[in-house]
């Protein structure tokens, strides 16, 4: 078995001039993947072979980490995200400990997708 594959977001919007709030979260994009509540495929194949990803953007399947009323600027991003991006790495290297609500789950494949301003700030 490989590696269920998710995505850390960061994302951002405007909330008055010069002020914004910033969510970060997880979200499953694993092809394998069902939806937790109506049970069907995250992906279908449409009858030209082509696949489509349905319903991956719901709260169901996404899960918000962080939010912040800030000014969006680099430091946000480097000193206060900085727990987030460390707890993702170690999602990606160890996986998830067992606990009381479940076995130990094998390192996860992560991708980072972010808006625009995101990307410019972590480079």
């Amino acid at each position: 078995m490989s590696s269920v594959k998710v995505a850390l977001t960061v994302d951002g919007a405007a909330l008055i001039k010069n002020r914004t709030h910033v969510s970060t979260g997880i979200k499953i994009t694993d092809e394998r993947g069902v939806h937790p509540i109506t049970g069907h495929p995250f992906i279908l194949q449409q009858e030209d072979s082509e696949e489509m990803y349905i319903k991956v953007q719901t709260s169901e399947v996404c899960c918000v980490m962080v939010i912040v009323d800030a000014i969006n600027n680099k430091h946000l991003y480097q000193e206060v995200f900085t727990e987030y991006y460390k707890w993702g790495e170690k999602l990606r290297l160890e996986g998830l400990a067992a606990s009381s609500l479940g076995p130990r789950l094998m390192p996860f494949s992560v991708t980072h997708t972010t808006d625009m301003k995101a990307t410019w700030y972590l480079n």
